[in-house]
Order: C-alpha cells, then sequence, then structure tokens
C-alpha cells in the first residue's frame, strides 16, 4: 500500500512539475482582409517570441536584448541596450545639429539619409474607448503617422492572461523592456520599423490590431486563445543560416560581421 501511495505521488508532483513548467501559447486568427499579421506570441525558457506574416521578434529581458528575424530576407538584427543608447545619443545630436542648419542645409541632409528624417514620427494615444475581444477587457489605442491613422490597437494589461507563475514573470520583464527600446526610439521616424516590430505596444499585450494601409484597407487579427505545451529548445533561437543586418547607426555597416 504504501509502495502504491508513493508511485502515486510521484505520478503526481511529476505532473505538477511539468504544469508549472509549461511554456505559453498565445494564438490569433485573420478576422479582417488576411489579418494584421500577428500570429503567436510563445513564452518559455525566460524568452518572448512573437511571430508575424514576415518573420519574428525574439525578447530575452535576461540578456536585454530583442532580435528582430525577417524570415523571408533569412537575415535579422539584434538590438542590446548598449545599442539603444548608442542610437538615442545619435538621433540627439543629429536633431541638435539639424535645429541648427538652414532649410537648404536639411533638405540635402535629409535627401542623404533616404528621407527618414523628413518623415514624420508616430505618435500613439489611447482614445479612452474600451472593448471586448475573446471575453477579455481592452482598451483601444489609435496610431498616426503624418495626420494617417496607421493602427489601431485593443490593449489588455498582462494580468488579463492566466499564465504559469514562470511565463508571466518573462511576460513582464519582457514588456518593461520592450517599452524602454520603443520609449527611447518612438521620438525620431528613423527608427520607426523598429518600433512597430515591439509585440507590446504601450506596455500592453494586444487582443486585437488592425493596420491601415494608404488606401484606408483594414487589415485586423484578434486573439483567439491561450494554452501551455512544452515548447521545443530552438523555438527561441534565430534560425541556423540566417545573416545578421546590423543596425548601420551603429557605425558598422549594413552586411553582417
Amino acid at each position: 500500500m504504501r509502495t502504491h501511495m508513493g508511485v502515486v505521488t510521484g505520478i503526481f508532483l511529476f505532473a505538477a512539475t511539468i504544469a508549472v513548467s509549461a511554456d505559453t501559447k498565445i494564438e490569433f486568427k485573420a478576422t479582417e482582409n488576411g489579418g494584421s499579421g500577428m500570429s503567436t506570441v510563445l513564452i518559455g525558457q525566460g524568452k518572448i517570441r512573437s511571430d508575424t506574416s514576415t518573420g519574428m521578434v525574439l525578447i530575452d529581458p535576461t540578456e536585454g536584448s530583442m532580435t528582430i528575424v525577417a524570415t523571408d530576407k533569412q537575415q535579422y538584427t539584434k538590438i542590446t541596450k548598449a545599442d539603444m543608447k548608442q542610437i538615442a545619443d545619435m538621433v540627439a545630436m543629429t536633431e541638435q545639429a539639424m535645429a541648427g542648419m538652414t532649410a537648404e542645409m536639411r533638405q540635402m541632409v535629409q535627401s542623404r539619409m533616404g528621407g527618414a528624417a523628413a518623415a514624420q514620427p508616430a505618435v500613439t494615444v489611447d482614445t479612452g474607448e474600451k472593448a471586448t475581444v475573446a471575453g477579455k477587457s481592452c482598451r483601444i489605442f489609435r496610431t498616426t503617422q503624418g495626420g494617417r491613422t496607421t493602427q489601431e490597437s485593443c490593449l489588455a494589461d498582462p494580468s488579463a492572461f492566466d499564465l504559469p507563475a514562470a511565463d508571466r514573470a518573462t511576460m513582464t520583464a519582457a514588456i518593461a523592456f520592450a517599452k524602454e527600446i520603443t520609449d527611447s526610439l518612438t521620438k525620431s521616424p528613423m527608427f520607426g520599423q523598429i518600433v512597430s516590430t515591439s509585440p507590446f505596444p504601450a506596455g500592453l499585450v494586444p487582443l486585437r490590431t488592425t493596420t491601415i494601409d494608404a488606401s484606408g484597407k483594414r487589415m485586423t487579427s484578434e486573439l483567439v486563445g491561450v494554452s501551455t505545451a512544452a515548447l521545443p529548445a530552438d523555438t527561441f533561437k534565430v534560425p541556423a543560416g540566417f545573416k545578421e543586418q546590423k543596425l548601420p547607426v551603429m557605425g558598422r555597416g549594413r552586411g553582417g560581421n
């Protein structure tokens, strides 16, 4: 009898251990015109992976890095805290230098930068409106650039998700780090592409995202559900053979090493 009870207890503890250490999968589905590109957010091993139609974003809050992977181009760009500081310093120096230039000189600098400096930064604001997606309450945020609405997102606090303790801690840390990156770069249109890749706009979790193109076409994806299961060890790694596309602002060129 004692042996039998010991086996039962062992099985129970093993199952409990699996439940506690299970990884999390947050799934989205396209609900309008093919969707906004969001498909899944995976949490595990102290990291986060957000999948889109063109690639994925890997966030490692412990290391302090965000890696943008373009699967269609088999390239990736890694951004660290040190990179963020150098980018922010460069943006500040550029803006200060351009403030003292004549209109002609500014135009010349902007043309050399491919017009990036001439673009207007994206601005995201809380509309004060609320909605419910998959039974969860969220707040609607609207992003505009150059006077045009480019995105609408219904965002929720991480507490809206019932996650294993370890994955909840990972999500909280990843959201804080992603917000640090976007807050640092959002004022500069030069890095709008980086800001737009963050899976956690405004430091919240998207339940529904709608992207709006120049013609006014709306493409929407929204939350389907959350599940837990063990994920393969290489889930949070850059695929083998992908080439690093380093940030040109870091003085390292546009190619790899």
